[in-house]
Parts: C-alpha cells; sequence; structure tokens
C-alpha cells in the first residue's frame, strides 16, 4: 500500500526573534479512522546565541491543553547536531489513530525553531521507522544525507537545518517539500529548514540532497516510514494435523489436513466426522504467514455439509490460537447441500490475535 498524507495535520509553526517560551503545542490533529497512522515531527532548530546546547525535554502526544510531559511519549528517532552545537535536526513519531496535540518541551527559549508536523497514513504499525541516519557538514553548499532503505514502497523523510542571514532555504533534491522556510530573523536564531518526503519504489541506497546558497554548516536528519501490507493477500492454509478426534479423511484415514489444503475446492477429497457425533473435535493448524496486516481484513472460508442419511446435525467452527478461542461460528441443523461459509473477523477479534504462527482451525460436530 502506498503512503499517503493523511488530512489530520500537514503544518509549520514558524519561531522568530523575541521571547516565544519553552513550549510548543500543534493544533489538534485528528488522523484518518484505521488508517495506520504516524504522525512525523521534523524540527529545525538553531541555538539563540550560536553556544547554548538545546535539550528536548520530552514529545508527547495528548489532549489539548496538557502540561509538559503528560500524554504519550513519542519516539525521538533522530537528533542530529553539528560540530559546534548549534545547529539541530530532530525527527520524532507516533503510531496514533487518536485525535490529540504534539506537545513539544524545551529547555531553552524556542526561538530559532521551526517545527513541522504531519499525518501519514498506510505506515506499518508493527515496524513503521525501520532505519535512520544524520549527518553534518562543515563549510559546503551541498549537504547530502545517505540512507539505505530496506523495503520496497517506504518514504523518506528527511530535513535539513542551518542559519544565517546570507542565504534563504535550501534546495531540496528530496521530492516534495513538507516545508521550506525561514524564521526571518538574524544572527544565530535565524534559522533555515526545508523538510521533505519522497517515495522509494525499491529498497536500496538513497540520497537526499539540500543545496544552500552559500557555504555554511548543517545538520541533517532522515529516516524510513515503512509502509503497511493492505492489499497484499496473504492465505493461512491447513499444514497439519493437531488433533482428530474421531475425524476422518475421504479414505477413512487419519490424516486430514492434506484433504482440505487446496487452493481451488475439489470435493473428491474431504474430512468426515465420526458417525452421530458428540462434541466431536478435530484441530488443524494453520501455515505461518510471512508478513502480516493486523489491521487488513481477515477473512475465514470453509465449506461444509451433512451426509443425506445422517441425523440431525450442528457445526461449531472456531479460529483458535493455542487453546484461546478467537472467533467461533455456529450452523445448527446443517443440510445435505454445499455451503461455502466467509466470515470476517471484527476489529477487536483480530486484535485479540498475539501470534500468527499459532493458530488453528476447530471443527465440532454434533447430533443434538
Amino acid at each position: 500500500m502506498a503512503i499517503t498524507i493523511g488530512t489530520g495535520a500537514a503544518r509549520a509553526a514558524l519561531f522568530e526573534s523575541g521571547s516565544n517560551g519553552t513550549v510548543y503545542e500543534s493544533n489538534s490533529i485528528n488522523p484518518d479512522t484505521d488508517a495506520n497512522s504516524l504522525i512525523v515531527v521534523t524540527i529545525a532548530h538553531v541555538s539563540g546565541n550560536g553556544s547554548e546546547v538545546i535539550d528536548y525535554n520530552s514529545f508527547t502526544f495528548g489532549d489539548i491543553g496538557r502540561d509538559p510531559g503528560e500524554g504519550t511519549a513519542m519516539t525521538v528517532e533522530v537528533n542530529s547536531t553539528d560540530v559546534f552545537n548549534n545547529f539541530y535536526a530532530i525527527i520524532a513519531w507516533l503510531k496514533t489513530d487518536a485525535t490529540g496535540t504534539v506537545l513539544v518541551d524545551s529547555d531553552i527559549d524556542l526561538r530559532g525553531a521551526i517545527i513541522d508536523v504531519m499525518q501519514l497514513k498506510g505506515v506499518d504499525q508493527t515496524d513503521p521507522v525501520p532505519t535512520n541516519a544524520d549527518e553534518q557538514s562543515t563549510s559546503t553548499s551541498g549537504n547530502d544525507i545517505d540512507l539505505t532503505t530496506e523495503f520496497d514502497n517506504s518514504w523518506l523523510v528527511a530535513n535539513s537545518s542551518s542559519q544565517g542571514s546570507d542565504t534563504g532555504p535550501p534546495n531540496n533534491s528530496n521530492g516534495t517539500n513538507l516545508h521550506q522556510g525561514s524564521t526571518g530573523t538574524t544572527g544565530f536564531s535565524d534559522t533555515k529548514d526545508a523538510a521533505s518526503y519522497r517515495e522509494i519504489a525499491s529498497a536500496g541506497a538513497e540520497t537526499a540532497n539540500f543545496t544552500w546558497g552559500s557555504s555554511i554548516d548543517t545538520s541533517q536528519a532522515a529516516i524510513e516510514v515503512k509502509a503497511a501490507a493492505v492489499g497484499v493477500v496473504l492465505f493461512l492454509r491447513p499444514d497439519g494435523d493437531d488433533t482428530d478426534g474421531r475425524w476422518t479423511n475421504e479414505n477413512n484415514g487419519l490424516v486430514l489436513f492434506s484433504s482440505i489444503d487446496e487452493v481451488v475446492a475439489d470435493d473428491s477429497d474431504h474430512i468426515r466426522s465420526g458417525d452421530t457425533p458428540a462434541a466431536d473435535i478435530c484441530k488443524i493448524s494453520l501455515s505461518n504467514p510471512v508478513e502480516v496486516d493486523a489491521n487488513g481484513a481477515h477473512t475465514i472460508r470453509y465449506r461444509y455439509r451433512k451426509d443425506a442419511v445422517s441425523n440431525p446435525l450442528d457445526l461449531t467452527v472456531r479460529l483458535v490460537q493455542g487453546v484461546t478461542t478467537i472467533a467461533s461460528w455456529n450452523h445448527t441443523n446443517i443440510g445435505e447441500s454445499v455451503v461455502e461459509a466467509e466470515q470476517t473477523l471484527t476489529a477487536g477479534q483480530r486484535a485479540n490475535i498475539t501470534d500468527y504462527d499459532d493458530l488453528f482451525f476447530e471443527f465440532e460436530a454434533d447430533q443434538p
């Protein structure tokens, strides 16, 4: 699935000269529901007097108007500082579909800071930021940051930070500008910034280049944002017997899974409960997925019927993790014609799956 900019946030805050306080709170961010969201914050900051070391006490996400440090802590992925400890390029992130604000708390005045906040949709929720990089350049106009991405269809998000009244924001070859600006003040508090993003079709070595108007010192930060596997259809099929009960295959044999593992349904092989079943259960293991999209649709498909000569029969089908039932479906007084069942797990049922390598089907036959 391609990563896209969400409607929740794509904005910048510029802190110019004068006192602006040590805390920044973004506008309210309202991510698209069930969008596999990632909130990304990029900061370019130049210390106000050219020598102060800037410490950010906390990056949090939560309710509007909260105190610094309250809310959910964001992950500070990169904090790139030049050799003189003057120019900072920082990237932080948080997985969330909740509504709230980003709160940045610094130990010094935020004069000269440029803070960008955006919501990305379609981001992998297990490993959203697999790689990062930071680089510093001294007295040069061409400032690159190199990063080797690990996954196809990722995004490279990068920003560059410097200062100086003799040059504007850099030209940016990385892709789409999230923001390109200057605080417009003079001296060391005049931060120049370019934050950007670009889709990377194939994993490998990548470079984001920022070309400045003159030779200056800079800091660069970059992250890879991994795309969710939505749209990739994965099938888990029967791959072993755990419990046979009184069930047998079409040849009255005791190997069950290979009679129900075909890609295209074939009624020449099947499994069958014992006669006059009473809580007759078989348990069949499922193959392990190579990749998991925990937020994507989970669909269960199976086919069933009873023998023509059978008395009334009930069938219960369960999806089980280990010994824990994730979902179950009851079919009472089943008929003699084949029924093709298709069940979709709810969000709550999907959330209860913690180990996709430990999933089973259970089939229970009962004669009431």
